[in-house]
């Protein structure tokens, strides 16, 4: 017998099969001799077949609790996923908020600089002010 890939499928070897030609019994004793020697061979048949049944029970076993394991890992990195996208809307929320009040300050601040003369005008005036200044005698 040969066991093939581990998980008990069994296989006569056709070189141990001896082969012989079946010549119909003439007595009573003789069919049953052959009916022994079919339910001899139908009982390894069904001994090879539980013993295939038994080995891939446990094989799916083993599988499933492989797969139990890394279904339980998937589903805390999807939870934990889950939370880390809740906490990043929020955040993302907030900066959205906090980006919307800058560009409002902004806004006030370009008004307010607007309103304001630069540096070359307030030289100017400083020059008619000194003039003035100079005239008055202050």
């Amino acid at each position: 017998m040969q066991v093939y890939s581990g998980i008990g499928y069994e296989r006569f070897s056709m070189a141990t099969r001896r082969t012989r030609t079946l010549k119909a019994p003439s007595t009573e004793s003789g069919f049953t001799a052959v009916l022994e020697s079919i339910d001899l061979r139908l009982n390894a048949v069904v001994e090879g077949i539980d013993a295939t049944r038994s080995e891939l029970r446990a094989e799916l076993r083993a599988v499933e609790q492989r797969l139990t394991v890394r279904i339980e890992a998937l589903e805390f990195a999807v939870r934990k996923n889950s939370e880390d996208i809740r906490k990043n809307s929020e955040d993302i929320r907030k900066n959205s908020e906090d980006i919307q009040r800058l560009k409002d300050q902004l806004a006030e601040l370009t008004d307010v600089v607007r309103g304001k003369v630069d540096r070359s005008e307030l030289q100017a005036l400083e020059t008619r002010v000194s003039k003035l200044e100079t005239r008055l005698g202050l």
